[in-house]
């Protein structure tokens, strides 16, 4: 199975990515549960968390979250939350330490559906994908803040490439 084109279409075609069963995985790279969702392809069970991306950060050096201080320390009761304020990079960077990537829009969407999830009230956080349109990446299943009158699944989709306080990200894993 090869993934969508990621050539810059809005809404990727999703026939590639038959739903199947999901199952639940432990992830040895990052030892994070993964939902198998089609014969190939694996997603994390939840956006990271600030625990998780604290093991990135202390393993490679790479710069925290903007939102921790010290540096290398979580703030108090966040630890299991969704890790926000990284930007695609960052969460490119740790998808790589993980061995894993980030999901294209529609493989996104596909695995959200399969899940069980509305893809318009998916999470508590707008996620990262790695499809990109307009001036920025596609972040989707946050809460609607681009545009409130906008309602139906496919509406709660957005753009941009800069850290944002309400966009955290999960990964995918391909085999």
């Amino acid at each position: 199975m090869t993934p969508p084109s990621d050539a810059g279409c809005w809404d990727e075609p999703t026939d590639e990515l038959p739903p199947t069963s999901p199952t639940l995985e432990l992830w040895p790279g990052d030892q994070r549960l993964m939902c198998r969702v089609a014969p190939r392809l694996r997603m994390d069970a939840a956006p990271v968390t600030h625990e998780a991306y604290q093991r990135f950060v202390v393993a490679t050096g790479h710069a925290p979250p903007r939102s921790w201080s010290p540096a290398t320390e979580v703030p108090e009761g966040l630890r299991q939350s969704p890790v926000t304020g990284v930007s695609v990079e960052d969460a490119r960077a740790y998808a790589r330490w993980a061995n894993k990537r980030l999901p294209l829009q529609a493989e996104w969407t596909v695995i959200i559906r399969t899940m069980g999830f509305d893809v318009a009230s998916a999470g508590q956080v707008w996620e990262w994908t790695a499809s990109r349109h307009r001036s920025g990446h596609v972040v989707r299943g946050g809460p609607d803040r681009k545009a409130p009158a906008a309602t139906g699944r496919f509406h709660h989709t957005s753009w941009e490439d800069e850290a944002a306080d309400d966009v955290g990200f999960r990964c995918v894993v391909d085999g």
